[in-house]
């Protein structure tokens, strides 16, 4: 960091006033920038390891932990040097070029690295795996080939253009019908293509995933040798954990939070980017990545406290920065050292104060979500009632049944007659896991209950 300082002195001293290389001048912060993104990748890996080593309990601990080491070198990384010119060189003209520069630049980097950069290592694999397939077939078969899967995607455009039923001849994929034109086009096309999937699977076992393991894939010898859908995203990337996401709006938010009074504009890049963001995502879990699997939480984890913890420290930094740039000086010229700054604390104070109120007055789950959740319980208990009294007269036995039970011939019978009689009731299953568990539950023994057999 203080080496692009240093190199961003010299650029402002030789380029500032050049109409032509004038843009030298940002290139430091943008290296900078770059610089940090490069450094978070190794940091990442660095982080992975001492949790693996680590070796918590739980996944939400391995969660929370990795968390923590992340979001605290990020912190420093992307504002360690924003708090160095603002506190210690108190340049805030500085700042607001450091701070529009760092923020630009990231946003326009993770996008690219978050989109192009994955599709274009799926399209290299992709066609990769391709050449693979088709570099044992002569030209003849390949042009065969090629204009046969024009003929397929043809035809599927033209049976969505003009639907038709099953009866008219368009087989599906579990009839009978289906199944035996599968068949024949693969004995048919298995001469044409000698060179099928699970031979170059056998040869080369680059394309394994922690997501989609090999043998799930493989297709048999004499199926069609085209790529399935699981084959496709198998040369993706795999989506772990929504962590670069949640990383990203901590960072953005800090930017805007932090050093709002340098460069107020931060706010509306972020809005900005956050339209273009929901794109983003969107292209990249619906084309670069393979498809995620959801996993339900109670919340968002340690991501929650380190928001937290930032809106407390924003309201220090901004009231420092208020302070810094003069502004109680000028409203008060009479005031002393002191006095600004017991002035500043106090607006701090008062400022953590509305600002925990609206926390404690604004509900985390609104009144109309509550309220909703609350019907649909309602409904759902209502729902599982009514099941179960359906459920327990389809069970109950017959009255033939019940006719052809032997009666207890003697008051000693008596207790041992119930007790079959609970064990065979026992036997049926009900419908709830607590109920069948009530079923087993052993009764005290009374008196004439000696002669009974556990």
């Amino acid at each position: 960091m203080l080496v692009v300082f240093t190199v961003q002195d010299l650029a402002d001293f030789y380029f500032s006033e050049s109409f032509f290389f004038h843009w030298i001048c940002y290139l430091p912060m943008i290296v900078y920038a770059l610089m940090i993104v490069i450094s978070d990748k190794i940091y990442r890996r660095l982080a992975l390891i001492l949790n693996d080593w680590e070796n918590y309990r739980t996944d939400d601990e391995y969660e929370d932990f990795l968390i923590t080491k992340i979001v605290l070198f990020q912190f420093v990384t992307a504002f360690g040097s924003l708090f160095y010119i603002a506190f210690v060189l108190r340049d805030m003209k500085r700042l607001q070029e450091t701070l529009a520069t760092l923020l630009i630049t990231r946003q326009v980097t993770q996008n690219i690295m978050e989109t192009v950069v994955p599709f274009m290592i799926e399209k290299l694999k992709l066609s990769s795996l391709t050449y693979k397939m088709t570099r044992s077939m002569s030209d003849g078969s390949l042009r065969r080939h090629v204009e046969n899967v024009r003929n397929k995607r043809q035809s599927s455009v033209e049976q969505e253009e003009s639907p038709r039923t099953p009866r008219e001849g368009l087989f599906t994929l579990g009839s009978p019908e289906g199944q035996e034109v599968r068949q024949r086009k693969g004995l048919e096309t298995e001469k044409e293509q000698p060179r099928t999937l699970s031979s170059i699977f056998r040869e080369d076992f680059s394309l394994k995933t922690e997501r989609l393991p090999l043998p799930e894939f493989k297709p048999s010898h004499d199926s069609n040798p085209e790529l399935t859908q699981a084959e496709l995203e198998s040369v993706m990337s795999v989506y772990a954990r929504p962590l670069d996401d949640f990383l990203e709006m901590f960072i953005q938010f800090g930017y805007v939070l932090l050093f709002s009074p340098a460069f107020p504009l931060a706010a509306v890049c972020a809005l900005i980017n956050n339209l273009i963001e929901i794109r983003v995502d969107a292209f990249k879990l619906c084309n670069t990545v393979q498809r995620p699997f959801g996993r339900r939480v109670k919340d968002i984890g340690a991501w929650q406290k380190s928001m937290e913890l930032l809106g407390i420290l924003g309201v220090m930094v901004n009231c420092v920065l208020i302070g810094q740039s003069g502004l109680v000086q000028r409203i008060w010229p009479e005031l002393s050292w002191g006095g600004q700054i017991l002035i500043i604390v106090v607006l701090e104070h008062v400022i953590l104060a509305i600002k925990m109120i609206i926390d404690i007055l604004v509900p985390d789950v609104p009144h109309w979500v509550r309220i909703e959740t609350a019907k649909q319980e309602h409904f759902r208990r209502e729902a599982f009632k009514r099941e179960s009294r359906l459920l327990s007269h389809t069970q109950t036995p017959s009255s033939d049944q019940q006719n052809n039970q032997p009666e207890p011939s003697t008051p000693d019978a008596g207790p041992r007659f119930n007790r079959l009689d609970q064990i065979n009731r026992s036997k049926r299953r009900s419908i709830t896991p607590m109920v069948r568990l009530s079923s087993f539950t052993r009764k005290p023994r009374k008196d004439n209950d000696d002669n009974c057999i556990d």
